[in-house]
């Protein structure tokens, strides 16, 4: 009977701190709520960051020599050709014109199949 006890007083416990927990958040936040206000800044200062970034990029200067040394030059692209696909539909998702129950369907393969 005293494991029960023990167990009932720290459900009770946990109940309890935890009610507490929440009444004072809940009570806190209401006191110091502050409406949203709009800040202004000053146009000036708005795009200052953007010009300073655009004026660091205009003052990089490329060195061209890099793509005609020889290492460069030796370089090999072991990239993919891609095949081209056959275009699909315009719109995917409107109707379908012509089926019913003579339509034929061609499935990919080649192979073709009568509805």
């Amino acid at each position: 009977m005293n494991i029960l006890n023990n167990k009932t007083f720290l459900y009770g416990a946990t109940a309890a701190a935890l009610v507490a927990i929440v009444l004072y958040f809940y009570f806190s936040s209401n006191s110091s709520q502050q409406t949203l206000t709009a800040v202004q800044t000053p146009t000036g200062t708005a795009g200052q960051s953007l010009i300073v970034a655009l004026s660091n990029l205009q003052a990089v200067k490329l060195d061209t020599k890099v793509f005609s040394d020889p290492v460069f030059l030796s370089l090999t692209d072991f990239g993919v050709t891609i095949a081209p696909q056959p275009v699909g539909r315009t719109n995917p998702f409107d109707t379908l014109t012509g089926v019913g129950s003579s339509a034929s369907v061609v499935l990919p393969g080649s192979i073709k199949t009568s509805q």
